[in-house]
């Protein structure tokens, strides 16, 4: 059976593909989001290597290349593609940035499984660009964001996609649910080869649960999660990401160990208590701590903004929505906060 391959409504033979996939890479005009898509494929269809590279996005350290076996990558997009019920000739759409494991995986999907892939270019407005019908689509909040504030009843062309990219404001969801696209939020990392748990973003909150063959349990000491995916050569892979087992295939996220923070005795994790603050700030902000003479360490309130802030009435708004004694003791403004290339804000710490 002759494979066919179908980007942007062109269907090529492998040959075809390989061939055209050096001449965009060739072509010096090209702009380099683009690049990187055929760059990508090019070294997928490269038979001679077995392994491809992808970076890490840099929001827990310093961002690095990983080699993932191309084998382990094809059975990653076996469990999505079933997962969400792609069938062949369904559309799969690109619209992130194709240096990071997210986006490579979508080109992955479209060639296992036959899909038809739609790519665009990675802008925070990508969502509102597509104009033919997607059957499954992958993106960040602030592109899901950035869609909202355009066009408030979403893109009804699309039909499934999941968010990944860190923690989804509760404002974000509750504009979602009266859009047509099912959204889900997904849970993985370079290293598990994309994503290894959705959850679904319904009127209820839910909780993530693993694609088959997904094996999940607790590091004793921190409840941090632990990974094994026999099929996708993943052995006792241990995160910094504290959880609570609902059962043995699906988890509630409490946030990350290395963001936990000890003030005066108490354990506090902050990626939960932001989402207690969503309706008192407007603007983007994060927990951190800094050091204190009688806590150890304080909590403290960052909040990105060039604007002024009234801080005994946010104080006052804060204390009404967050447990006894997890309020934050200082508030610190700054005109512009660190990213990473995907979008997440690069904490102080």
């Amino acid at each position: 059976m002759v494979v066919s391959y179908s980007i942007q409504n062109i269907s090529y033979s492998r040959e075809a593909l390989f061939e055209k996939a050096m001449l965009m890479v060739a072509d010096v005009k090209l702009l380099e989001w683009e690049r990187s898509i055929w760059s990508f494929i090019l070294e997928w269809l490269d038979d001679s290597k077995d392994f491809f590279n992808s970076s890490t996005s840099g929001s827990t350290g310093i961002p690095k290349n990983i080699s993932i076996a191309k084998r382990y990558a094809i059975e990653s997009a076996r469990k999505t593609i079933s997962y969400f019920g792609l069938q062949e000739n369904d559309t799969i759409h690109l619209c992130m940035n194709a240096q990071y494991i997210g986006a490579k995986m979508i080109i992955v999907r479209a060639f296992v499984g036959h899909l038809r892939l739609s790519y665009v270019a990675p802008t925070s407005d990508a969502l509102a660009h597509i104009t033919e019908t997607v059957d499954f689509c992958a993106a960040v909040s602030l592109q899901v964001s950035t869609l909202i504030e355009k066009y408030p009843a979403g893109n009804p062309l699309i039909r499934q996609l999941i968010i990944g990219g860190g923690i989804i404001h509760p404002t974000l969801k509750t504009s979602i649910l009266a859009h047509q696209t099912k959204y889900f939020q997904s849970f993985g990392m370079t290293e598990t080869i994309s994503h290894i748990a959705i959850r679904t973003l319904a009127k209820e909150d839910t909780f993530y649960e693993c694609l088959d063959g997904v094996h999940i349990s607790l590091r004793q000491a921190d409840d941090c999660l632990k990974i094994d995916i026999p099929a996708m050569g993943i052995e006792g892979l241990q995160t910094n990401d504290i959880v609570r087992l609902i059962n043995e295939s699906t988890f509630e996220w409490l946030g990350r160990a290395d963001n936990v923070i000890n003030s005066g005795g108490i354990k506090i994790h902050p990626e939960k208590l932001e989402l207690l603050m969503a309706d008192c700030i407007a603007f983007p902000y994060y927990l951190s701590s800094l050091p204190d003479e009688k806590l150890g360490s304080k909590l403290v309130l960052y909040i990105e903004t060039k604007s002024e802030i009234d801080e005994p009435f946010l104080f006052d708004q804060l204390k009404s929505v967050l447990p006894a004694l997890q309020t934050p003791r200082e508030i610190v403004i700054q005109s512009a906060f660190k990213y990473t290339a995907t979008g997440k804000i690069i904490r102080n710490t």
